[in-house]
């Protein structure tokens, strides 16, 4: 049964609601100088301003957030854009991975290290083309792949932890670890679908439409449609690990007042969610 279109906005609309008010959070916390006083945070850093391992986090759970918004508006749109819904919500998944799994360090010293470790494969993964680029004065300017991997390589030297070694997961692997710390149940399943949605595979794609009548009375043409079975699971999954993702980042960072902002629109984005599903 394919989601109606307006049901769809009416969903877009919840999962904007949680994105929003997370998106802000980060906003608020990123501008601070220092973590607020008496959160893990601050005490990991004695009060001191955002180390590396900390932007490392802020940046992927901005870029998590990027990826939910904008799941939210095509979500609205007057099509069902499904293969591209199947993307950004895989694309979300295995960058709010990367937050979690730095999160999950139990000090600084193993955050700075997981960081490190992290951007190394980054210049590693970027190396296979044979050059990077950056962004410096407004400029997009080429950077050798020796001299990236120069810097990345004396970066995680500084930051290795005595009798530590910190092997980066896949983005596969920081996905299902997500989707497992938030609840989900078979994230193996999940994440393959939503893999083989977001590549075309004909198997999975060719039941997520349904044949139209064509100018010629011998043929038709095949449209996307969103089944609900698909919506539900999307959104199970993009509300979830935001939760999850969330709440640990406020966690480690903030003070009550932010933490019960998040819950509130979480909770809200939730009830909604359940009440447009349940009218299809």
């Amino acid at each position: 049964m394919p989601v109606p279109p307006a049901v769809r906005i009416d969903l877009s609309g919840g999962l904007i609601d949680a994105g929003s008010v997370a998106s802000k959070i980060l906003s608020r916390v990123s501008t601070l100088v220092t973590p607020e006083a008496g959160t893990p945070a601050s005490e990991w850093l004695d009060e001191g301003s955002w180390s590396t391992g900390m932007s490392s986090i802020m940046q992927a759970i901005s870029t998590a957030i990027d990826h939910y918004r904008a799941f939210a508006k095509l979500l609205r749109a007057s099509e069902s854009y499904v293969p591209s819904l199947a993307a950004l919500c895989r694309a979300f998944v295995e960058v709010a991975g990367r937050a979690s799994w730095l999160m999950a360090s139990t000090d600084l010293n193993q955050l700075e290290h997981k960081a490190a470790a992290m951007r190394l494969q980054e210049v590693r993964d970027a190396g296979q083309f044979g050059m990077s680029a950056r962004v410096r004065a407004g400029r997009l300017e080429r950077v050798e792949r020796a001299e990236v991997v120069r810097e990345a390589e004396k970066a995680l030297s500084a930051a290795v932890v005595s009798g530590r070694k910190e092997r980066v997961p896949d983005y596969s692997t920081f996905a299902r670890n997500v989707m497992t710390a938030a609840g989900i149940t078979t994230p193996k399943d999940k994440y393959s679908h939503l893999s083989a949605v977001t590549h075309g595979s004909g198997f999975i794609v060719g039941g997520l439409g349904s044949r139209r009548p064509h100018a010629s009375p011998d043929l038709t043409s095949f449209a996307f449609e969103l089944p609900l079975a698909n919506a539900q699971l999307y959104l199970d999954v993009l509300t979830r690990v935001l939760n999850h993702v969330m709440t640990s980042f406020l966690s480690l960072v903030a003070g009550p007042s932010e933490r019960a902002r998040w819950t509130a629109s979480y909770t809200r984005t939730s009830q909604r969610l359940r009440d447009s599903l349940a009218s299809v």
